[in-house]
């Protein structure tokens, strides 16, 4: 009754609001935009970032948003001859943690702790 009510004396505003919902209903079929976040924070394509990132005040983001996207651990297999080495790299590129790195190449996060101390001529 209250649908009949809102055609009757609110044709225009009636026919908007049912594109609207319309529109709701169709973006339900559509992937997050959350996946397409780039840095945690930006939607679009990089050079609109750069654009963006060239115009702000980066000291008040946070370090981790202010990196670009860590290469795959896959990449740092090949750039290397030794798993140590790979893990090393891995790591050193700031965009895995131990445990991460541990859970790609099947070890424990200590264990990859010590091969990078080792790398590094700690004990």
């Amino acid at each position: 009754m209250l649908e009949q009510i809102a055609k009757d004396y609110f044709s225009e505003t009636w026919s908007s609001i049912k594109k609207y919902l319309e529109f709701v209903a169709e973006a339900n079929n559509q992937p997050s935009p959350w996946g397409a976040l780039k840095s945690q924070v930006f939607l679009g394509g990089d050079e609109y970032i750069s654009r963006l990132l060239s115009k702000i005040d980066l000291s008040e983001i946070p370090r981790s948003q202010r990196k670009d996207k860590p290469k795959e651990l896959s990449w740092y297999e090949k750039q290397t001859s030794t798993r140590n080495a790979d893990i090393r790299l891995s790591y050193e590129s700031g965009g895995y943690s131990m445990k991460e790195i541990g859970e790609y190449y099947k070890l424990h996060y200590s264990r990859v702790c010590r091969i990078i101390k080792m790398a590094k001529g700690k004990t």
